[in-house]
């Protein structure tokens, strides 16, 4: 991994407040916005009513506790936009993750759009998918990275393109019916796993 991390690009990062106030910040200014952003402001505020409601009704799965009870400490990075239905659905869980163990894990945000280096780095596939979550460990090396959904979602995904092919809106429907019915369980389990993983040694898939 050739990016540089570095404890200025820490410092420019958004606390998960902070990250909350400039998307209610752009869906209040949004009238001024350039028509392309309005555009993606619409999915923001629907995203903006999931978050809210995840971090009231998040619970943190036992596999959770266990793993970052005795866990090193470690930085996050998320990549991600206010308008991504993905990220609206993650972001809350790990930021509640962070929350639970602060002297453990040093929380920051980036808007993907807003630092292409960093994007660039952490491409799924050739894309620039997110969310993006990235492990750092206490000197600021790259550990591993997860994103951006969960697995049995992704293999899901595969599927549910074909299926809805000329459906955007309908996939989108799905996709939200699955992480509500999940409520946030594997993505919970495979953070803990990979974090489980680096700990042991081992690199993480």
């Amino acid at each position: 991994m050739g990016f540089k991390y570095t404890h200025s690009l820490i410092d420019q990062g958004f606390t998960y407040a902070a990250y909350r106030k400039k998307i209610a910040d752009q869906l209040a200014e949004q009238d001024s916005a350039q028509e392309s952003v309005r555009k993606l402001l619409k999915y923001t505020d629907k995203n903006e009513v999931r978050m809210a409601s995840i971090d009231k009704s998040l619970n943190l799965i036992p596999e959770v506790q266990h793993t970052f009870g005795n866990a090193k400490p470690v930085t996050w990075l998320v990549l991600t936009e206010g308008w991504c239905g993905d990220a609206a659905s993650s972001v809350p869980i790990i930021a509640a993750i962070a929350a639970q163990f602060p002297e453990k894990i040093n929380l920051r945000f980036y808007f993907r759009d807003e630092n292409p280096e960093l994007m660039d780095a952490h491409l799924t596939n050739g894309g620039k998918s997110i969310p993006k979550l990235i492990v750092l460990d206490e000197s600021l090396r790259f550990l591993a990275s997860w994103g951006p959904r969960p697995q049995v979602l992704q293999d899901q995904m595969d599927i549910w393109k074909a299926e809805y092919e000329n459906d955007f809106s309908g996939l989108i429907r799905r996709v939200n019916a699955w992480y509500d019915e999940d409520r946030g369980v594997s993505i919970q389990k495979e953070i803990a796993n990979m974090m489980d993983d680096l700990s042991a040694g081992q690199q993480p898939v």
